[in-house]
C-alpha cells in the first residue's frame, strides 16, 4: 500500500517508469497463458494425465492452472525482475547478472526436469516443461528487443549511450520493421511450401501434402526446388502489393490526406478491381494443374466470392497492424525530435558559459596587469588550464565528477592569486568514484556568482566556503546524490544588489535551463540568506543538489 500510495504521489515521468517496471512480467505471463491454454485443451480433448485435473476439467480447472505455472515459474519472474530492476553498477558486477540468468532459467529447469524425470508423482505434478523454458526465453528475448529498438522505452532498461549502439539499434529496427516482418514471412512461406512440393513426387495429383522440408534433397536436386520457388514467390508478390499499397496508398496518402469517407471508398475500389487481376496472376502459373488453382476458390472463377472474402479480410487484418506501427513510428520519431532540440539548446546554452566566463577572466587579467603583479604568470597559467577545459571537455554532454571537481579547485586557485591574503577560503572535497559523470560546468555558475557578488564587492576581508557530498540516494538504489553548496560573505552595503544578482543575471538563467532539461524532476536549487544566523545579516548560501 505504501509503494502503490507513493507511486500516485510521484511526478507524472516518475510514475510512468514506476509502473513500467512492471513490463518484465509480461512476456512471461503470455507464455504462461499460452501454455495454460494447451495444457488445458490437452487434457480436455486429449485425455493427457495430470495430477489433480480430471479428463473432463472445470472452468474453474482453467484458472487453478495457471496458478500452478505462477507457482512454478516464480524462480523465472525473480530472476528476470533481479536482472532488469537492478541493471548492472559498480557495486554489482555482470557477472551477478549472468549468475541471476543461468540460475533461473538454466539450472532451476534442469532441476525440475531431473525431478520429473526420477519422480512418477513429481512429473504428473510437474507442469515447467522444457518448451515452455524455451517459449518464455523466446519471449524474453523478442520483447527485450524490441525494447531496445524502440527509443521511447528506453528508460526501462539500461542503454549504452554510444555511436554503436545507436547504430545496432536502427540496423535493427530496420530488419525487424512491418515491411521486413512481411517480406520475410512471405518469402519463407515461399521457401518452406516449394520444399514440400520438391519432396513429394507429382504433388499436384497428391494433394494435400505433408510438410516436409528436406534440405539434403534440396541441394543433390536444386531445379526442381527453384522451379517450384519462383512460382511461389510470384504469389507471395501478389500478396506484399495488397500490403504495400494498403500502407503507402490507402493509408498513407488517401487516409492521412483526406480522412476517412475516402480512404473506405478507395479501399472499395482498390479491392474490386486488385482481386481478379491478383486471382488472374495466380491461376496462370506453369504449375496450376487443370483441375484446381491456388488462388483461394481453387477454381479458375477469379471473381468467386471466395476471392474477395480472403482478400478483403486481408485488408481488415493489415490495416489496425499498420496503423499501430504507424503509430509507433510517429510517436519514435518526434521522439528523436525532441531528443535532437534538446541537445541543440543544451549545446546552445553550454557554449554561453565560455564567453561569460572569459569575459569575467580577461577583466581580472587586465587589472593585475596594471597593477603589474607578479601574480599575473600564475593567473595566466591556471587560466590556460580553464579555458582548456572549457573548450574540451565542456564540449562533452558528460564529464567524469572528479573531473569537474579539479576544474573547481583551478579556478579557485584562479581567484586566490587575484584577491590575495584578504580572501579566506574553506573547501571541502571528497574522495569521488570514478564512475559517476555529470553535466559539465554546472558547479561554475554558482562559484563565480560568490566571488563576483561577494568577495570582489567587498572592501575589507573576504570569505569563500566550498564543500561537495556525494550520497547513495534514497529513492532508488544504484543513484547517488550529489550536493553543492557555496557560502559567500557580502557587505551589509551590497545587500540589495545582492540578493537581485542572486535571482538574475545570463549565468544563473543559464544553469536553471540546463538544469531543467538535462536533470528535471532530479535537481534541486535553493539559496538561503543569511545562514550563520548571524545579525545584521551577513552571508548567502547557495545549494544545489543533482541525483546522478
Amino acid at each position: 500500500m505504501k509503494y502503490l500510495t507513493t507511486m500516485l504521489r510521484a511526478p507524472s515521468s516518475k510514475r510512468f517508469s514506476q509502473y513500467s517496471q512492471c513490463l518484465f512480467a509480461l512476456p512471461l505471463f503470455t507464455a504462461i497463458l499460452i501454455e495454460t491454454h494447451v495444457r488445458f485443451i490437452s487434457v480436455k480433448h486429449f485425455g493427457i494425465d495430470h495430477l489433480w485435473l480430471s479428463s473432463t476439467p472445470r472452468f474453474v480447472d482453467y484458472f487453478l492452472l495457471i496458478a500452478h505455472l505462477l507457482l512454478q515459474s516464480l524462480p523465472l519472474f525473480l530472476a528476470l525482475g533481479f536482472v532488469l530492476r537492478k541493471p548492472p553498477t559498480a557495486s554489482r558486477s555482470m557477472l551477478s547478472t549472468l549468475v541471476s540468468l543461468v540460475l533461473g532459467f538454466i539450472i532451476y529447469p534442469l532441476l525440475v526436469y531431473i525431478a520429473a524425470v526420477s519422480s512418477e508423482w513429481f512429473a504428473r505434478f510437474n507442469l515447467l516443461s522444457l518448451h515452455f523454458v524455451g517459449l518464455t526465453v523466446a519471449a524474453v528475448l523478442l520483447w527485450s528487443l524490441v525494447h531496445f529498438m524502440n527509443p521511447v522505452r528506453s528508460q526501462l532498461t539500461p542503454s549504452i549511450p554510444t555511436v554503436h549502439s545507436q547504430k545496432l539499434r536502427k540496423l535493427l529496427s530496420t530488419l525487424f520493421s512491418l515491411n521486413s516482418v512481411i517480406v520475410i514471412c512471405l518469402f519463407t512461406w515461399a521457401f518452406i511450401i516449394s520444399g514440400a512440393f520438391h519432396y513429394h513426387e507429382d504433388p499436384m495429383n497428391n494433394m494435400p501434402i505433408n510438410l516436409v522440408f528436406d534440405p539434403v534433397q534440396i541441394v543433390s536436386n536444386p531445379l526442381p526446388f527453384l522451379a517450384y520457388f519462383w512460382q511461389f514467390a510470384i504469389i507471395s508478390i501478389v500478396v506484399g502489393v495488397l500490403y504495400l499499397a494498403n500502407r503507402y496508398v490507402l493509408i498513407k496518402r488517401v487516409l492521412n490526406g483526406y480522412g476517412v469517407f475516402y480512404f473506405v471508398l478507395a479501399s472499395v475500389v482498390f479491392w474490386l478491381l486488385y482481386t481478379p487481376v491478383a486471382g488472374q496472376i495466380v491461376i496462370h502459373l506453369p504449375m496450376t494443374p487443370a483441375d484446381f488453382t491456388f488462388i483461394p476458390s481453387e477454381n479458375f472463377d477469379v471473381f468467386d466470392s471466395d476471392n474477395y472474402k480472403v482478400s478483403l479480410l486481408f485488408l481488415f487484418l493489415t490495416t489496425p497492424l499498420i496503423l499501430a506501427f504507424e503509430r509507433q513510428h510517429d510517436v519514435a520519431t518526434n521522439a528523436e525530435i525532441a531528443e535532437q532540440k534538446t541537445q541543440a539548446e543544451l549545446q546552445l546554452l553550454q557554449q554561453q558559459v565560455n564567453p561569460h566566463f572569459l569575459f569575467n577572466s580577461m577583466n581580472s587579467l587586465y587589472a593585475l596587469t596594471l597593477k603589474k603583479s607578479d601574480h599575473a604568470p600564475d593567473f595566466v597559467m591556471h587560466l590556460s588550464n580553464l579555458l582548456r577545459y572549457t573548450v574540451y571537455e565542456g564540449q562533452n554532454s558528460t564529464v567524469k565528477l572528479e573531473q569537474e571537481v579539479q576544474y573547481l579547485q583551478d579556478y579557485i586557485a584562479l581567484q586566490k592569486v587575484r584577491l590575495g591574503d584578504r580572501l579566506t577560503i574553506k573547501s571541502h572535497w571528497p574522495k569521488l568514484p570514478q564512475t559517476d559523470e555529470i553535466a559539465p560546468l554546472l558547479f561554475l555558475v554558482i562559484l563565480e556568482n560568490a566571488f563576483k557578488h561577494g568577495a570582489e564587492s567587498q572592501q575589507g576581508n573576504a570569505k569563500v566556503e566550498v564543500s561537495l557530498t556525494v550520497t547513495p540516494s534514497k529513492h532508488k538504489e544504484g543513484e547517488v546524490l550529489v550536493r553543492f553548496e557555496c557560502c559567500n560573505s557580502f557587505e551589509l552595503d551590497h545587500e540589495l544588489t545582492q540578493t537581485e544578482n542572486q535571482y538574475s543575471g545570463v549565468g544563473l538563467t543559464n544553469l536553471k535551463q540546463r538544469l531543467a532539461m538535462l536533470y528535471p524532476d532530479r535537481h534541486s536549487y535553493k539559496v538561503l540568506h543569511n545562514c550563520s544566523g548571524q545579525q545584521p545579516a551577513q552571508d548567502w548560501r547557495t545549494v544545489l543538489e543533482i541525483t546522478l
